[in-house]
């Protein structure tokens, strides 16, 4: 169903420049920039199209520096979730910057004398694939029978060219996977939530090699109250969730977070966009994040939340005096339009976050218009 409206909103988008360039569809695509401005128009209502960012030169957010009251360095989750039975592969998604991958450790309960295998995992090609097809190294190690055994550092050799996400995997024993009659080694998990961050489990290899497809390994992710993360540590902080993020472009996670997130121990985060001269300022658009990796289950499912952990709730925005120029409460909404009533001169807006639905604060994209 969301794939329908997806289309329908796309096709509703060019009928809507048919009407504005009196022409048919069948002569709007031959027309210079039509198909960009299509894009353009359904990225700025908060649509996502792989590969395609909305740069556009009259956002006044690109010609900003962008500071914040604290940025996420990601270098470990607390163990304090529930224990996860590890009958399947078990993947955590991390973000991954050019150059050295810092080591990664984490806790397991051991029922008996058992080998894990680790595996390290990217996409092949593009970053965004989300898809652990490329295997950069794997470690097998031999456990005793014992529970809170640290495993780790598993030390990659190495490097990334480029940044994406990186799928750090708990494999079981040969043998094991499936089998009801063994207890299986349990998985230490956190309850900490974070933008950019996700566990899966392995599902299913697709099959499709020989009717000209590829074989292709299934990784989905978990539904909560299940999908919490691995409790894990890292060997150095991952900086890949950083203020100036928001200037990326992009509303969701794609090769990596593309979003700032705040501290998890921040008490009253806020992010700053200044200039070196006042701007008139009439319009600010956000992009929040509503957990897009969650399926939005229809009503013949319910939903283990009433509000998405990662949304931003209650947040005000404010001019450089410190002047409040709009407050929302109770959003639940990814992408909230503040249209100002009169516009602002001002050389600085802030945004203070007041609650979130549980996560650190997080923010995907801010623009910023004149007009």
């Amino acid at each position: 169903m969301g794939t329908c409206a997806v289309i329908a909103q796309g096709a509703a988008t060019a009928a809507v420049l048919c009407h504005e360039r009196i022409c048919d569809p069948t002569d709007l695509q031959h027309q210079d920039g039509a198909f960009a401005e299509i894009q353009r128009r359904f990225l700025r209502m908060g649509q996502h199209i792989p590969g395609v960012v909305l740069a556009e030169d009259d956002d006044l957010a690109r010609q900003a520096t962008i500071d914040a009251s604290s940025s996420l360095a990601l270098q470990s989750l607390p163990d304090n979730g529930p224990r996860w039975p590890m009958k399947r592969a078990l993947p955590q998604v991390l973000p991954g910057l050019p150059g050295p991958i810092p080591s990664f450790s984490c806790v397991v309960d051991v029922p008996e004398a058992t080998t894990l295998r680790i595996e390290l995992r990217c996409s092949v090609d593009r970053a965004d694939e989300h898809s652990p097809h490329r295997l950069l190294q794997d470690w097998n190690i031999d456990l005793e029978a014992g529970d809170n055994q640290t495993i780790g550092p598993f030390e990659p050799t190495v490097h990334l060219e480029d940044e994406r996400y990186l799928f750090w995997c708990i494999v079981p024993p040969a043998g094991h996977a499936g089998d009801d009659t063994r207890e299986p080694v349990q998985v230490h998990t956190s309850k900490q939530f974070s933008t950019g961050l996700i566990s899966l489990v392995y599902n299913t290899t697709m099959k499709q090699g020989n009717f000209g497809g590829e074989d292709l390994m299934y990784w989905i992710p978990m539904r909560r109250p299940q999908g919490h993360n691995i409790a894990f540590s890292l060997g150095a902080p991952v900086t890949a969730m950083q203020a100036e993020r928001i200037q990326s472009g992009s509303a969701r996670p794609s090769g990596g977070p593309e979003a700032w997130v705040a501290d998890p121990n921040d008490p009253a985060p806020q992010l700053s966009l200044r200039w070196p001269e006042p701007r008139r300022i009439a319009r600010v658009e956000f992009a929040f994040d509503v957990d897009y990796d969650n399926a939005m289950e229809s009503a013949q499912w319910e939903h283990n939340e009433r509000v998405m952990p990662f949304v931003v709730c209650d947040f005000s925005l404010h001019d450089a005096t410190g002047k409040e120029l709009k407050q929302i409460t109770n959003n639940h909404h990814g992408q909230v339009v503040i249209d100002l009533p009169e516009k602002i001169s001002s050389d600085c807006l802030t945004v203070k976050i007041h609650r979130t639905g549980g996560a650190p604060a997080a923010i995907h994209r801010v623009r910023v218009y004149a007009k």
